[in-house]
């Protein structure tokens, strides 16, 4: 009777050792995973010391050209790292390939968004919609984190020649804006005659024209500076020149009518007084200048807007 007992009793000892045991297979997958992780991180190494030399030459285009396949190896590496059975194993493999990457991909990661951010705005400008100021401001955000982020890592710095590119294409892409709203305020000027329009968005003219001449003022080069500076700065001033009488002249027409309307009759006399000298002025300083003369129809709007606010104060 204890014969069969004893046989069930064995019978269970060998299923439960085959239970505990490691499996052929378990221990294949586990090698498996490690063989992937360093067969993976061996690429990464690859692209590493390639990405670090692209780097150490300044190219930010090159730089940023290369960033995408090196990222995606990265997260690839890190991924296979991951599945590592073993977590003093996944640490070994992650300090060995992923941390000497991630340090290089940190030391650029803003510049490249910089770039890219620049060049998308570039693409934006002759799109008549386009208002450039959100994307000028994310802009500044990228650049004050970059700063950061290499303070709080200790990161070597990047070639100068990177920041220099990056401060260039930040002046020319200030300056193609600044030149597509010169040209459409000299055409109001020249060939509208709309000086109503021309008020309205005189502040925002002169706004993007003083922030071009402070970009390209920290433009790395001196032929650099003046050459942005012609193509852009010189034409929005001389914009500026020609009608910044006539706008002054509107605005202090719309204050006389203001006051007019308030009953403010001797404040309102006091300004009006000030008409003739812009009047003047405006003439002076398009003959001293040798500027072309604005559309007639300019002078026509003023005129009869002038004489509507002077009715109003007899």
């Amino acid at each position: 009777m204890k014969k069969p007992l004893l046989a069930g009793i064995s019978s269970v000892l060998i299923l439960s050792s085959g239970l505990f045991a490691p499996s052929a297979h378990a221990a294949t997958a586990t090698a498996s995973s490690y063989q992937e992780a360093v067969r993976q991180g061996n690429l990464l190494a690859g692209k590493t010391s390639s990405y670090a030399t692209v780097i150490s030459k300044g190219n930010i285009s090159s730089i940023s050209s290369s960033y995408d396949s090196f990222n995606a190896q990265l997260k690839k590496t890190e991924a296979a790292a991951g599945k590592v059975s073993g977590q003093t194993n996944r640490q070994k493999l992650l300090a060995k390939y992923v941390t000497p990457a991630k340090i290089q991909l940190e030391r650029t990661i803003y510049e490249v968004s910089v770039y890219r951010l620049l060049a998308n705005m570039n693409n934006k400008i002759d799109d008549a919609n386009y208002e450039i100021d959100a994307d000028m401001s994310k802009l500044q955000r990228l650049k004050k984190r970059a700063a950061q982020i290499k303070e709080a890592g200790g990161y070597k710095a990047l070639p100068a020649q990177v920041s220099n590119t990056l401060l260039y294409n930040e002046a020319h892409t200030e300056g193609e804006y600044l030149q597509t709203i010169t040209d459409g305020y000299t055409y109001l000027a020249d060939e509208d005659g709309d000086i109503y329009t021309m008020d309205y968005i005189f502040d925002y003219f002169t706004h993007h024209l003083a922030v071009a001449e402070q970009k390209i003022g920290q433009t790395p080069g001196a032929s650099n500076r003046t050459a942005l500076a012609k193509k852009y700065t010189t034409p929005a001033k001389v914009a500026y020149e020609r009608t910044k009488y006539e706008i002054s002249r509107l605005r202090l027409i719309y204050t006389i009518s203001d006051l007019a309307d308030q009953k403010k009759i001797d404040e309102a006399k006091k300004e009006a007084a000030k008409l003739q000298r812009l009047k003047d002025r405006a003439a002076a300083i398009k003959k001293a200048g040798g500027y072309k003369p604005l559309s007639p129809q300019v002078e026509e709007y003023l005129a009869e807007d002038e004489q509507l606010a002077l009715e109003l104060l007899k």
